[in-house]
C-alpha cells in the first residue's frame, strides 16, 4: 500500500505547510481539514504543473513550499471577499 503512504504524506505535508503559512499569514481555522485543504490542492497542482527542484518521498520540496503558500494567500482572498455567514438557527417543527 504505498499510495496509501503517499496519500498521508501529503495531508501530512499540506497540515504542516498550512499551519506555518496560516500562522505567518494570521489567519486562524477552526478545523484541521480546513487548514489542509487548500495546500493540499497547490502541492496536487504544483506538482501538475511545475515538478522541478528536489525531491522527497516523491514531492518536489521547492514546489510544496511555492504551491502551498500561494494556495494560502488564493484562501486568504476567497476568505476576505466572501466571509463566513452566521446561520440562524431555526425552531424545529412539531
Amino acid at each position: 500500500m504505498p499510495e496509501f503512504g503517499n496519500v498521508l504524506f501529503l495531508v501530512a505535508l499540506a497540515y504542516g505547510l498550512g499551519q506555518l503559512w496560516y500562522s505567518i499569514l494570521g489567519q486562524r481555522h477552526d478545523g484541521w481539514m480546513r487548514l489542509a485543504s487548500f495546500p493540499f490542492l497547490g502541492i496536487i497542482a504544483g506538482e501538475a504543473f511545475m515538478p522541478v527542484g528536489p525531491e522527497v518521498f516523491g514531492v518536489h520540496v521547492t514546489v510544496a513550499f511555492v504551491a502551498t503558500l500561494i494556495a494560502c494567500l488564493v484562501d486568504r482572498v476567497v476568505h476576505t471577499v466572501r466571509p463566513e455567514h452566521e446561520t440562524e438557527l431555526r425552531p424545529a417543527h412539531a
